[in-house]
């Protein structure tokens, strides 16, 4: 029979272990998700736990089919401690991020060839051509493919630029190409437009609609009910909080009535 550990000895360990997560930092989701697409993820001198919302432990069972993870660094940026959670849509969102790949088309000849000078002559074209493909019964996806052509190799040598460099068409029509991209593209680029709105080039608004249009395509309720359906409807999660979640990106309130 194995003796009990006494309990000073583990309200002992209990604060080392406490003392330990108050010099750690948790790590940002874009760093997780260059670190994972860089196979530069070092996990082996982390501790893992299982923690639901409270903190409190629970088993392995309770998660183990639909998890979110979140880790934690020290100041060295060593990743020492892995906690799962309950999933949640923030948990999916870095999932779809971490599944994408590049898209096909791209290759180092091509982005040889990019003049990051003439990006922002293209922009206007690439707004028109998105919009006329939407009014005038043209093949609507024909016309975002091109567009994606256009201006995705530009995004990967060039980045996105500052709003004081072109017009407001310039970087909605940055944007609507990536908006009405597939999933992957859109999972692809989403870090990139993160950072975009945390350097104010762009206002958070668009990652609700990127967020909304990646959740709709992998068959999950949206979250800011920025998508609209042709037939039917997307479902909202937690409906009854959409306008707090809105106002938290900058939108405006809907009707609860109208979803």
């Amino acid at each position: 029979m194995k003796e009990k550990l006494p309990l000073y000895w583990i309200i002992f360990y209990t604060l080392i272990l406490v003392g330990c997560d108050n010099n750690l930092i948790e790590v940002e989701d874009n760093d997780i998700v260059f670190m994972i697409r860089s196979n530069t993820l070092d996990l082996s001198k982390a501790n893992f736990f299982i923690k639901n919302k409270e903190t409190d432990l629970i088993t392995f069972y309770a998660v183990k089919d639909s998890f979110g993870v979140n880790y934690y660094k020290d100041k060295e940026g060593v990743i020492k401690k892995v906690v799962l959670t309950p999933n949640t849509y923030k948990d999916d969102l870095l999932q779809f991020q971490t599944d994408a790949s590049k898209p096909a088309f791209l290759d180092s000849m091509l982005l040889k060839n990019v003049d990051c000078n003439e990006f922002l002559s293209i922009l206007p074209d690439i707004f028109e051509r998105d919009q006329k493909s939407r009014t005038s019964g043209l093949d609507i996806k024909q016309h975002d493919s091109l567009n994606q052509i256009k201006i995705i190799p530009f995004l990967e040598k060039c980045g996105i630029p500052s709003p004081q460099k072109t017009s407001f068409k310039g970087m909605l029509a940055i944007f609507l190409t990536i908006q009405h991209s597939d999933k992957e593209i859109i999972s692809y680029y989403y870090p990139m437009f993160e950072c975009a709105t945390m350097e104010r080039k762009m206002s958070k608004s668009i990652l609700a609609f990127m967020q909304d249009r990646l959740m709709v395509h992998n068959n999950k309720d949206q979250i800011y009910g920025t998508q609209k359906a042709a037939i039917g409807k997307f479902e909202i999660l937690n409906k009854e909080n959409v306008n707090k979640r809105r106002a938290e990106m900058g939108m405006k309130p809907i009707k609860l009535d109208n979803l």
